[in-house]
């Protein structure tokens, strides 16, 4: 079952979309669709901020060696 929200633009109320979703589990959302004729389909997948590099190892302003090379 998919849960749907209507969007619509500030500039011309006439201008709206429906955007259909359904959640698979409390990290991930999938989505679809159409905009100007356009069908847009994707997922989503949350990620926890220790997951990212920077959080990981932290900061350096300078670094004589690039981490990443």
């Amino acid at each position: 079952m998919s849960d749907k929200l209507k969007i619509t633009s500030w500039q011309n109320q006439e201008d709206t979309f429906d955007f259909y979703y359904t959640k698979r589990d409390s990290t991930a959302l999938d989505f679809n669709f159409i905009f100007k004729g356009d069908t847009i389909q994707g997922s989503l997948t949350r990620f926890n901020e220790k997951d990212f590099l920077l959080t990981k190892r932290g900061f350096h302003w300078i670094s004589e060696y690039p981490y990443n090379r």
